[in-house]
């Protein structure tokens, strides 16, 4: 998990790309979502969103740059795709 958290921190701005979390943690996909589903209570794509939206949070706390921006550089599609 640490490693996958690691990875999707790196990687906020890009798409979600379940082969290459699994690739991570070297099993095959429906390895890897069986068993982070169990290790963390969610699925990875609930954990990347997760950790998007909290990112979002940071950003629009610290003031600095528009909604727009921020929601692209979190991985969002749209200003309108992260505030859904």
């Amino acid at each position: 998990v640490k490693q996958i958290r690691a990875h999707v921190e790196a990687h906020m701005a890009e798409p979600f790309r379940l082969d290459r979390l699994a690739e991570i943690a070297c099993l095959s996909r429906y390895h890897f979502c069986r068993s982070f589903k169990m290790a963390t209570g969610m699925t990875p794509l609930e954990f990347v969103t997760e950790m998007r939206v909290e990112r979002c949070r940071q950003l629009i706390l610290s003031g600095n740059d528009g909604l727009a921006e921020i929601a692209v550089a979190c991985g969002f599609a749209s200003q309108s795709h992260m505030t859904t």
